[in-house]
């Protein structure tokens, strides 16, 4: 095998892995001048039938077709170079990318530090992020499907889950599929996975044990389990739960999906929150003298060793107000010689002061005594008081005069009770409501507009077109419908900033032509009210979501379920 060409054009250098859903191979492309090295997947399909043969046909030409959109538009995945069938088999070949798993990492060189995390987690968020904007989630986030690559040490995310399910899921002979299988590994793989319902948090659950790996070394499959809760108990073998990183990779790890970060970019803005908080408390502290040193203030820290060692001699000098509260000279400065004279001249001066206060009081003294003695009644003497002829007789004090009584007050008059305020009808769309199942002529007649864009859709086979800032509302409305049949397959509306919660409740009342049951307006009303950014929620024939995006904006899809599918 190793001599012979794949596909006729790729030629196997070594085996890179091997497992139930195919093997791996590092390849070279011969029909490039470059004889560009690439990777070779070979996917594992189980057929009976030509319809499930069929079926799996699309399925992988579908995933093909999301991967190479994944690629070109995010550097931190490897790009999709070609797909092809081939003897039976199906086969993948992607971007081979140089570097080391974050596994080979550990074990080649130890536990990585907190900081270093941080940094990984900062740079891979941004991309699942990317990913779960798509509608896709990986299902396989390990320390062996993230890769550091060489060239820029950036982490680089592979093997994504979605296509081993495509592949691998049970057909029924009809073409329909049963519920999605498990597909991820154990103890990365989050309890709600295990049961074929991944969301986008399974991503963030197993980023979190990957985290716990790199900063501990030891993998879930270390840890024990509560045998009440089927919860691993991790918790007693990782000794960063008291800083806000370990905090915060706690939050993944909840079991319940609603209690973990409802987007990776939740989690983005809790690790950049941090960081900010931790730059701040380290930050130094201003000095609080802002000018340079000036030639006294470098005098104060001169020490006695260099004047002893022969540094010119300079008078000391005082630090001033401004230089006071930040610097405080080394030693006392020495008493020069012209300071030896001031005892002399300071008992002088308390001398004569002396002196001429004893002659200032003798001379007080002096005058005193000349002066008669003033004789001063005794207790026992009476004072004459004396008597005038016209005795002055005591003027009655004003009476004050009494104040008017106040005057009555007429009573106030009830205020009228205020009738009480009809309560708020819902808000009524101002917008056409297209549901899935019309055509895109439908979509032109009920808008009357012409499209803002009209592109290749995402995913296969279909075409996106888009109304933005539409109607009194400002909506944006979005379709994608099949290029073959332009029936609408999926219907949108984005909601701007400050919608009221009925609108947003009766727009989803009108797209779904079933009975609306009322977990999905509760979880509209659940975003709406910021308890949560993003909510999925499923009747008998169609799926659909309501999320918040980075802008503020809320915005609500539904598809035909069998079109993600």
């Amino acid at each position: 095998m190793q001599s012979s060409l794949i596909n006729g054009r790729y030629q196997i250098i070594e085996t890179l892995g091997q497992g139930g859903f195919g093997d791996t191979f590092l390849v070279k492309d011969t029909q490039l001048p470059s004889r560009r090295q690439c990777v070779l997947k070979a996917l594992k399909v189980q057929a009976t039938s030509p319809q499930m043969v069929q079926e799996i046909q699309r399925r992988f030409q579908r995933e093909a077709a999301i991967l190479e959109g994944l690629g070109e538009h995010n550097t931190q995945i490897p790009r999709l170079y070609a797909y092809f069938e081939d003897q039976g088999k199906f086969y993948l070949v992607q971007e081979w990318i140089d570097g080391l798993t974050l596994q080979d990492i550990v074990r080649q060189r130890g536990c990585l530090s907190p900081e270093q995390v941080k940094m990984l987690l900062v740079d891979l968020l941004p991309v699942l992020q990317s990913i779960h904007d798509k509608y896709i989630i990986h299902r396989d986030i390990k320390p062996e499907n993230i890769i550091l690559r060489e060239s820029d040490q950036k982490p680089v995310l592979i093997d994504f889950g979605a296509v081993k399910e495509a592949l691998t899921t049970s057909i029924y002979p009809d073409g329909s599929s049963p519920v999605s299988v498990a597909i991820g590994t154990p103890g990365y793989m989050a309890p709600e996975q295990g049961t074929g319902r991944p969301v986008y948090s399974s991503d963030l659950y197993g980023l979190g044990f990957t985290a716990v790996y790199l900063l501990t070394g030891k993998s879930p499959q270390h840890f024990a389990t509560d045998p009440q809760t089927g919860e691993l108990i991790w918790q007693q073998d990782f000794p960063y739960l008291d800083i806000p990183l370990g905090q915060a990779i706690a939050k993944t790890l909840k079991f319940h999906p609603r209690d973990r970060f409802p987007t990776a970019n939740a989690m983005l803005h809790e690790l950049l929150k941090q960081a900010a908080q931790s730059q701040a408390a380290t930050a130094p502290p201003l000095p609080i003298v802002s000018n340079p040193p000036t030639q006294q203030t470098a005098n104060i820290h001169q020490t006695t060793a260099t004047k002893v060692l022969g540094s010119p001699t300079q008078h000391p000098t005082f630090p001033t107000s401004a230089t006071a509260t930040s610097i405080a000279p080394t030693s006392s400065p020495l008493p020069s010689k012209k300071q030896s004279g001031g005892w002399k001249v300071g008992c002088a001066l308390l001398f004569f002061s002396l002196f001429g206060l004893s002659l200032g009081l003798w001379f007080a003294f002096a005058i005193l005594g000349r002066s008669q003695v003033q004789e001063f009644p005794t207790d026992s003497e009476e004072i004459e008081q004396p008597i005038t002829d016209n005795p002055v007789e005591p003027q009655p004090e004003p009476q004050p005069e009494p104040e008017p009584e106040p005057e009555p007050q007429p009573e106030p008059e009830p205020e009228p009770e205020p009738e009480p305020e009809p309560e708020p009808q819902p808000q009524q769309p101002a917008f056409p409501l297209i549901q899935v199942g019309a055509s895109e002529d439908d979509v032109r007649a009920a808008v009357g507009t012409t499209p803002t864009e009209r592109r290749t859709g995402f995913w296969p086979n279909s075409i996106a077109i888009l109304y933005q800032n539409y109607g009194p509302q400002n909506v944006s409305l979005g379709y994608v419908v099949d290029d073959q049949t332009f029936e609408v397959r999926q219907t949108e509306v984005t909601f701007p900033v400050g919608t009221d919660v009925s609108l947003i409740q009766t727009t989803a009342t009108a797209l779904i032509p079933e009975q609306v049951p009322p977990e999905i307006l509760e979880a509209i009303a659940d975003v709406h009210s910021g308890n949560s950014d993003l909510r999925s929620f499923r009747t008998k024939n169609y799926r659909g979501q309501i999320q918040r995006n980075d802008s503020g904006r809320l915005y609500l899809g539904f598809w035909d379920k069998d079109f993600h599918s």
